[in-house]
């Protein structure tokens, strides 16, 4: 019973009777795989979320691994998520200046409220509540999401810094205000990156 109960509880215990060399290979693989996409893909979300990039890591990678030592699953992605990022960057607008020591303090303040909220949620099993949520609310979200993440990243492109915003319009104001800038070596350097990607999808589907 006590051996049926700490495999319920931790399901890895299971899984390292069988292991052998060609689950470590496996693994190996998978692992270096979710680091290579895994690693930029965090630093930009915090960046997106006004923190130091370090942090991205750390929300990345700690997840992760304990995701994958209670469970596995084909369609869920475990770490940093782009509207994550977003909705937590818009609760501290106006509170603090982003990345700043106070900012940061308050960022996790914030992570460790949602996360005993979402805790909650799964224990009392409401997860149904989203099914209540029409799906042109949904839709509008993640459109309206979209483009702010897309205007957040404009700065980076154009070579100059932009207001931090979830209002689109203070963002567009923002950088036609300050469109003379621009510079034209930073542009050329993100044209070719967005045309290599083009092209890499053209030439074959496995390169994406």
């Amino acid at each position: 019973m006590r051996v049926t109960i700490s495999f319920e509880l931790a399901p890895f215990l299971k899984w390292l009777k069988d292991y052998d060399r060609d689950k470590f290979l496996r693994d190996l693989i998978s692992g270096l795989t979710v680091a290579a996409v895994l690693v930029p893909q965090s630093m930009a979300y915090a960046l997106l979320a006004g923190m130091p990039p370090i942090y991205g890591l750390y929300a990345s990678f700690l997840p992760a691994i304990l995701a994958s030592m209670f469970g596995s699953s084909r369609f869920l992605a475990t770490g940093p998520v782009a509207m994550t990022a977003l909705l937590s960057a818009s609760v501290l607008y106006g509170l603090a200046e982003p990345a700043s020591e106070k900012w940061i303090n308050l960022m996790g303040v914030l992570a460790l409220m949602v996360g005993f909220i979402r805790l909650t949620v799964g224990l009392l099993k409401l997860g149904f509540v989203v099914e209540l949520i029409s799906t042109s609310v949904i839709t509008g979200f993640v459109s309206a999401g979209a483009l702010v993440i897309a205007l957040s990243q404009a700065g980076h492109l154009l070579g100059f810094k932009i207001t931090q915003s979830t209002l689109i319009y203070q963002v567009v104001v923002d950088i036609v205000s300050k469109i003379e800038k621009i510079n034209l070596y930073t542009v050329a350097i993100g044209l070719l990156a967005y045309a290599i990607i083009w092209v890499s999808k053209k030439i074959h589907p496995i390169i994406r």
